[in-house]
């Protein structure tokens, strides 16, 4: 028979719960091979079969085992096989978000996949529909519905937007400002016009728009874009029940020309983190939503990293995961979104990519809107291990188990586990999660011999933990009081068990005895009394019933010590008197290397005394440092006692002065411990760290002595003032025509010359605005491989001349 315990731990009747507690986003595919992994705590790496530079999405079920992904040509399955008709889709593997999966609504196994392309003609859309119910059940491209084309001259951004109740497809002109927002409807294959937004910057461009994440905050409220070719960063408002955007915001103009590239918000709304991957100002900023307008948002900055930043995605553990561009390829994550400044916590290469012939490239991919949960609940099932325990779900369309299976029931072996069930009807959704706890089948006899010693009583206790209990006289009661020999049973119940246990009690009569014992202690602060050996349980007069207690006045204590076994009972009485105590003598500093007395002495003229020395004075001489022990002995008390003489040490040092680059921040440390510290910055603590250029000074110091050291630290500008390119294309289109250095600091001095391999000059100038057109006396060259020589002396560099060679491409 199986014995079932159900208890209902918490229950929350339609409530929007977080969307993190669904797993439709716990697996990323991005890059080449490479993947994130949320389905264990960490996350950890997931290698696949993808290779794309930015474009890619997957998506899995709510269990989170994946079901496909898609790198913009090719759609893969949970196997990571490319689907029969899964290729030749007309997307592009460099694009920013040029992939993106929805679910089609009113369905079980119907998903829309949408393309974008930058081949042929520019920012081309397209959409298929993915059918996991083909293939066997691994999924396939619905043939009828691929490659549908539906708008072209597209930016390279695009997202899912909204909630479950509704959902919109969200693009960006290419050149204009203008968005378009397609509904996404219910049960339908075929999209609807789109909602057209005229809201932006008033600019034509035909590189405006084109790169750089769109992202959308949780609350669905809040749009932010990066503008790569424009002036950085545009916050704008959405209306998910109509799909406009609205209110055009210019957010940071610092990120202006700076490729402004990934984008992503906190899990509160109030945070946005923005990277660029080029420009003067490339690195990973944090703005404060909250703190009003734009120019107090722009104010609100804060760098969190100095270098390429790509790719940015709030994952499953509501961190932020960043990109760094470049190498080494590790992911890198912000642990505390939510907070303001460095308490986010950003973690620079937390994870390396250590798979071979992988990359992680530029972007993670876009998300996957999530249905809403509107029960969740806990319950507690006990079951034998040799029964079965039957799980189910009722009252919606579609069962997710944790472990892939579908079926609404699940039958459980008698094992402990924890298992979890989503149903699911639309966006309704329900969570419940069933913790078994599997019990073995037992059945115990046992049989105890007890003593009671009269005229006293005792209590018989039944098995601890046990569900109910009966005794031999009909009592339900956990314990039983007896005053009589004879024999007691009691039976206690499990879930899966039954013990019987007998008790038979025998009776001896009670001997008390009664012994003074009078005492002399040295006495300080208080005294232990320890009760004899030989007993079983003690009682003193103070109310304790250990074998020692402890007494902090004199005066008369009692303990009554019992051994149960024999019924034997003795009061020991101690009448406690006291002698003056000798106190410790107090540790001593030196400031210097002299010697100094110590002094033992105390009041009794019998007391005698004997040092670690040999010596038996009272005083003694000794030279710091040194450590001295001392005895000394009067009457009862006794006093053993250490003395340490110390003294300050010599060569407190900070080390020698430094120069650090500007922007970065150091640590002076104290190189002696053990004492208190007062720097010229007014901090206490033995190290400290510094951003600005000047003298420190830390003094050190204890109750006696002190000594001080300083040291000078000088921030500098580091910024690399020259950047010259490794090839250029001449074709009079109006990007790259000229080879020319990048300058990016003030410059005294300039020549620079380029020849071919046999030496000859073919251009040379001493204009820092001057490039070569990849011609010499009036003729263009061919396409090949030139050398430059550039000499160049920079302001902030003015007694020394920087000297850069190397070669350049020239393409036609």
């Amino acid at each position: 028979m199986k014995t079932k315990l159900i208890a209902l731990i918490g229950l929350m009747l339609f409530c929007r719960l977080p969307a993190f507690s669904q797993g439709q986003n716990n697996i990323w595919t991005m890059g080449v091979g490479l993947g994130l992994d949320f389905n264990t705590p960490g996350p950890v790496l997931y290698p696949n079969s993808i290779k794309s530079r930015e474009g890619c999405a997957s998506v899995c079920d709510y269990a989170g085992n994946l079901l496909f992904y898609c790198d913009g040509n090719r759609v893969f399955d949970r196997t990571h096989t490319v689907m029969p008709n899964g290729s030749g889709l007309l997307g592009d593997v460099s694009t920013t978000q040029g992939v993106a999966i929805a679910k089609i609504k009113g369905t079980d196994s119907l998903y829309y996949l949408f393309t974008l392309s930058l081949e042929g003609a520019p920012g081309n859309l397209y959409y298929s529909v993915i059918d996991l119910r083909l293939n066997g059940g691994l999924g396939d491209v619905d043939m009828p519905n691929k490659n549908i084309f539906i708008q072209t001259y597209l930016s390279e951004k695009m997202i899912i937007a909204g909630d479950c109740r509704q959902q919109w497809l969200l693009l960006h002109d290419r050149e204009r400002p203008r968005f378009y927002a397609y509904g996404l409807g219910s049960g339908t294959k075929r999209l609807p016009l789109p909602v057209t937004s005229f809201v932006g910057a008033a600019r034509v461009d035909k590189w405006i728009y084109m790169f750089g994440e769109l992202k959308i905050a949780p609350d669905q409220k809040t749009l932010a874009m990066a503008t790569s070719h424009s002036e950085g960063v545009e916050l704008f408002d959405f209306d998910n029940s109509t799909g406009l955007v609205s209110n055009y915001r210019l957010l940071d103009t610092n990120l202006k020309r700076a490729q402004a590239y990934g984008l992503e918000f906190s899990p509160d709304n109030t945070k946005l983190y923005a990277g660029s991957l080029a420009g003067p100002h490339n690195g990973l900023y944090q703005y404060d939503l909250s703190a009003g307008s734009p120019a107090l948002i722009t104010a609100s900055r804060h760098t969190l990293y100095s270098g390429y930043v790509s790719g940015m995605r709030l994952g499953p553990d509501q961190k932020v995961y960043v990109i760094l561009y470049g190498i080494p390829q590790n992911f890198s994550r912000i642990n505390a979104p939510n907070l303001k400044g460095a308490l986010c916590n950003f973690e620079k290469d937390f994870l390396p990519s250590s798979f071979a012939n992988t990359e992680i490239c530029l972007g993670f991919g876009n998300k996957f809107v999530l249905p809403t949960d509107t029960i969740r609940s806990t319950s507690i099932e006990s079951i034998c291990s040799d029964d079965l325990l039957r799980l189910s779900g009722s009252g919606y369309k579609a069962y997710y188990w944790d472990d892939g299976s579908r079926d609404s029931v699940k039958l459980i072996p008698g094992t402990s586990g924890v298992f979890t069930l989503h149903s699911v009807s639309g966006c309704d959704v329900r969570v419940d999660r069933f913790e078994v706890a599997a019990h073995p089948r037992k059945f115990e006899v046992t049989k105890r011999e007890r003593v009671l010693c009269t005229p006293e009583f005792m209590s018989l206790s039944a098995r601890p933990g046990a569900d109910s209990v009966r005794w031999s006289d009909g009592s339900r009661s956990p314990e039983l009081t007896v005053a009589a020999a004879g024999k007691y049973w009691v039976t206690s119940y499990n879930i899966c068990s039954i013990g019987i246990d007998t008790f038979v009690v025998r009776s001896k009569p009670l001997a008390k005895d009664l012994v003074i014992k009078d005492t002399n202690v040295c006495f300080r602060d208080s005294v232990r009394l320890s009760a004899p050996i030989g007993f079983t349980s003690f009682a003193w007069s103070g109310g304790s019933v250990q074998k020692d207690t402890i007494v902090r006045s004199p005066g008369k204590f009692i303990v009554v010590a019992r051994h149960d076994t024999a019924c034997s009972a003795v009061s020991f009485v101690y009448n406690l008197s006291l002698q003056k105590p000798i106190y410790a003598l107090k540790d001593t500093t030196s400031c210097s290397q002299d010697s100094l007395t110590l002094d033992a002495r105390v009041e009794d003229m019998d007391a005698t005394y004997e040092w670690s020395t040999g010596e038996r004075t009272p005083r003694i001489r000794v030279a710091p440092p040194a450590t001295r022990f001392i005895l000394v002995r009067t009457g009862h008390c006794t006093l053993l006692d250490t003395i340490e003489v110390a003294h300050l040490p010599s060569g407190l040092d900070l080390g020698p002065d430094q120069i650090v680059c500007q922007g970065e921040r150091i640590t002076l440390r104290s190189n002696i411990s053990g004492y208190q510290y007062l720097w010229s910055t007014g901090a206490s603590a033995a190290a400290i760290e510094v951003s600005e250029s000047g003298t420190y000074v830390v003094k050190a110091y204890n109750d006696s002595c002190s000594s001080s050291a300083r040291v000078y630290v000088n921030f500098v500008n580091c910024v690399q003032c020259a950047a010259i390119p490794n090839a250029f294309t001449p074709n009079q289109d109006g990007i790259n025509d000229l080879f020319k250095p990048v300058l990016n600091c003030p410059v005294l001095q300039y020549e620079l010359s380029v020849r071919n391999r046999w030496g000859q000059v073919l251009f040379s100038t001493e204009s820092p605005n001057e490039g070569w057109d990849g011609s010499s006396k009036g003729l263009p060259l061919e396409g090949n491989v030139y050398y430059y020589l550039l000499k160049v002396k920079f302001m902030a560099q003015e007694e020394q001349e920087e000297l850069y060679k190397g070669d350049v491409t020239l393409i036609r």
